[in-house]
This record gives C-alpha cells, structure tokens and sequence, in this order.
C-alpha cells in the first residue's frame, strides 16, 4: 500500500494520456470532478458508516442520493436550477436521517428507511419524466443513469473545495467519529459539543452528496463498494482509511469514467451502470456476511 502514494500522480493522469493539446484542458475538467466527486463520496460514506456503526451504509442506501435526485430533477422540468432544488432533498434526507439518529433507531431500521425513501424518489422521478416533454424525458433520463461531462472553471474549483473541506474535517475529527463507531454510548460521553458538529457534519455531507448529484448523476453502490474494500486494505488504521478513501475513491471513479469511454467511444456507456453492476454484488456479500 505505500506504493500507492508514489503512483497516484501517475495514475491520475493516466485517463488524458494520448489526448491532443486543444482538448487537454476540457478532458482535465472532466478527470478532475470525476477524481473530487469520487473522493469526497468514498470519505463520507466512510463517516456515514462510522456513526450508523453499518457497513451497508451510504449515501444511496440511505436514500439521501434518491431525495437529492428528486428535487434535483423536479427544478430541471420546472426551470429553476437544478443545484438549488437538489439541495431541499439533499440536505433534507440527510437532516431526516440525523433525526432519526437522535431518536436512536437501529441501523437495520435505517437501510430499510432508506430503501423506502429509494423507492418512493425513483418513483418520482419516473412519474416527472413521464410528464414532460420527450427532448427533456431524454436529457433526464442520460442524467438519472450517471455520467460525466465538461466542467467550467467554477464548478471544478465548487467540488474540489467542497472535498477538500469532508477531508479536513474527516481528519480533524476522526478519533471522535471512530469512537462512534465502537458504541453508541461514546455519543453521550463526547457530549453536546460533539453533537453540534455531527450537525455540522451532516450538513457538509448533504451539501456535498448534492453538489455530486448535480454534476455527474446518482452512482449506485459505489461509494459502499470502495469505502468498504478500504477498509479492509487498511486494517482498521482510521488515518489510513480516510486518505485511502479519498485518494483512492477519486482514482477508480475516474478510472471507470475512463472504461466507460473505452468499451464504447462513439456512446459512452453510463458511469451509474458500471458501478451498480460492480457494487450489487458486493452489496449482497455484505448482507450475508452480516448474518447471525
């Protein structure tokens, strides 16, 4: 594993090597929300799994991705801004999900809640495409599927900050979080302070997830499948965990961005496809593995 860091610069820039000069700059906004988006969603779903104390938890089986979707798509049909809209469902399925914290509702309780929620916004979202007009039925429903694109200079510079906040403040509060994930008890005991900036957590990670959402999509099963193989890479090192989360979660979505683009140059097949193929599976191995 501590090759990996010596690699990364070269892995990174492995998706714009071939790529002619005039279109170096467009791939490169491309690479790097991919990178941000996939680092940011690996190192909260990391946090999310710590204060559930679950495996299975993320952002797209807690249904946060489903809400943010919703209203994301309900501000499309309507005209208003996609990224506005998707923050009431975004932010609001997260703040949900912390009220449910407080009243101490199992974990198992939350992942069925989250399907709920899943099922309830996919629905939504079916019936806002069977509304509209066929030209935006066709751009939504490239969107729901998941995918990149080119990025403007704000918008790159929106993610990779937005990351780069999740990561400092992963870091800074990592012992804390980690104790979470031990026992619940540990909540009371690191006290009302602490409490605050769980809030404060949430709504970084609600802002996030749909700031993500806006830009490249949902991404099913993603987030579960990376955060969980670092975790086992790294043997419980929470330090470790988190950087590799980051990194490493930036790396193989830009990397399967990358494939995506390979199989079919002429169509590309979407991102949202590849990781629910890949992460299905995992997700039915960690169901049985978490069986008595």
């Amino acid at each position: 594993m501590k090759f990996f860091w010596f690699f990364l610069p070269f892995i990174l820039l492995y998706p714009l090597i071939g790529l002619d000069s005039s279109f170096y700059l467009l791939r490169l906004s491309r690479v790097l929300t991919a990178f941000f988006v996939g680092g940011g969603l690996c190192l909260l779903t990391l946090n999310l799994q710590n204060i559930t104390r679950n495996p299975l938890a993320s952002e797209y089986t807690l249904g946060i991705s489903a809400g943010a979707s919703f209203t994301a798509s309900l501000g499309l049909i309507l005209g208003f801004s996609p990224a506005f809209f998707g923050m009431l469902g975004g932010i609001g399925s997260t703040l949900l999900l912390f009220f449910f914290l407080r009243k101490k509702l199992k974990s198992s309780s939350l992942i069925l809640f989250g399907i709920l929620l899943n099922v309830f916004f996919s629905s939504g979202i079916y019936f806002l495409n069977y509304l509209t007009s066929f030209k935006v039925s066709q751009s939504l429903s490239r969107w729901v599927f998941g995918g990149f694109s080119f990025y403007s200079f704000q918008e790159v510079v929106l993610i990779s900050f937005s990351a780069f906040v999740l990561l400092v403040f992963s870091l800074r509060e990592h012992p804390k979080i980690a104790l979470l994930g031990i026992a619940e008890i540990y909540e009371e005991i690191l006290g009302r302070a602490f409490r605050k900036k769980l809030f404060l957590l949430f709504l970084l990670i609600g802002f996030f997830i749909t700031l993500s959402i806006t830009l490249s999509g949902p991404l099913p099963f993603f987030a579960l499948l990376f955060a969980n193989f670092f975790r086992l890479a790294t043997k419980g090192n929470p330090v470790k965990h988190i950087l590799f989360s980051f990194f490493g979660g930036g790396f193989f979505l830009t990397t399967l961005d990358t494939f995506g683009r390979w199989i079919n140059p002429l169509e590309e097949i979407p991102i949202g496809i590849i990781t629910g193929i890949l992460g299905l599976p995992f997700m039915a191995f960690l169901i049985f593995k978490e069986k008595p």
